[in-house]
């Protein structure tokens, strides 16, 4: 029975990860550098080594799509077609490019990352969670934080499409008019469903839901009975159930893995960097019958790796 944690990270402020498993090897990326400042840069961390991209970069996520490594990440460009401007430093996050680097998984030299194409379609959003395969379709989660809304964009080895826009309400928040951003999506009785972060003002303390029969057609934002505090969270599809992974409380002192049918969670194993406690951030891969969970701990990375028996023994 075995459950790891390892920390990642160096003296920096180290967010966002995201994970995939390349020949049992696990392959984390994320970002460095003070928030919202163009120190801020993406890491990818590979066999105890980084390699480390451009900076004013962020929001990484890693995924693998017929036999091809796939990076989507995001730059500061502090100016939109309009010729608006961020008024504070974390708005920046509102004027980002997106970018995509792909590698073939038959030599993976990190080293020798190929330049990133940018996807001038995606400017102004950002992704979070983990892309997920439905009716034989890869799925990108995407949302955008300049008045809030979700999207999902489908990818076929190439190029990237847009597939739909959910999301949108009248509710106002600290990022304009409505409340949805950070999707994570999940699949139950042939349907989509889509768990995102709420941030409608005054706050709610719980994350809305959406669902969708073919991911282009979704229903209107419900309140869920899963907590959503200052947090993005993650849905998890794991021997034939779902589980959330989230903040159970604004202080981001722990992490809960939640199994969504039976209402049961148990509280992750905790990682410790500099004596602080602050979890936030999940993402997830799954290695055969292993789960790995990453998130933020304090100013550093949490990896976890949770093997089949040790799961069926706290679930």
């Amino acid at each position: 029975m075995r459950h790891n944690i390892n920390l990642i990270g160096g003296d920096t402020f180290n967010h966002c990860a995201s994970i995939t498993i390349i020949n049992n090897t696990p392959i984390i990326v994320g970002y460095c550098g003070q928030e919202c400042t163009d120190k801020q840069r993406v890491f990818i961390y590979h066999n105890n080594e980084y390699i480390y991209l451009e900076n004013k970069t962020g929001n990484p996520i890693i995924w693998n799509y017929e036999d091809k490594l796939n990076i989507i990440y995001s730059k500061f460009e502090d100016k939109d077609k309009n010729g608006n401007y961020p008024l504070y430093p974390v708005e920046r996050w509102k004027y980002c490019s997106n970018h995509h680097i792909q590698l073939s998984l038959d030599n993976i030299k990190l080293k020798e990352i190929p330049k990133s194409k940018e996807i001038p379609e995606m400017f102004g959003l950002l992704a979070r969670c983990q892309p997920i395969m439905f009716n034989n379709e890869c799925l990108i989660p995407m949302y955008r934080e300049k008045n809030p809304r979700c999207e999902i964009w489908s990818f076929d080895g190439n190029e990237f499409t847009n597939k739909s826009i959910f999301g949108e309400t009248d509710h106002i928040s600290n990022l304009g008019r409505g409340c949805a951003i950070q999707p994570t999506l999940m699949i139950e009785n042939n349907e989509l469903i889509a768990l995102c972060r709420n941030v409608a003002q005054p706050p709610f303390n719980k994350a809305w839901f959406s669902k969708s029969p073919d991911g282009v057609i979704w229903s209107e934002l419900e309140e869920s009975n899963i907590p959503n505090m200052n947090n993005s969270l993650v849905c998890i599809g794991y021997n034939n159930t779902n589980y959330a992974v989230y903040n159970q409380d604004r202080s981001r002192s722990d992490i809960i893995l939640r199994d969504l049918h039976k209402a049961t969670s148990t509280q992750l194993g905790i990682g410790r960097a500099n004596n602080l406690l602050s979890y936030s951030y999940p993402n997830y891969a799954l290695d055969g019958e292993n789960l790995h969970i990453v998130h933020s701990n304090s100013k550093m990375i949490a990896h976890h790796i949770f093997d089949k028996e040790f799961l069926d023994w706290v679930l």
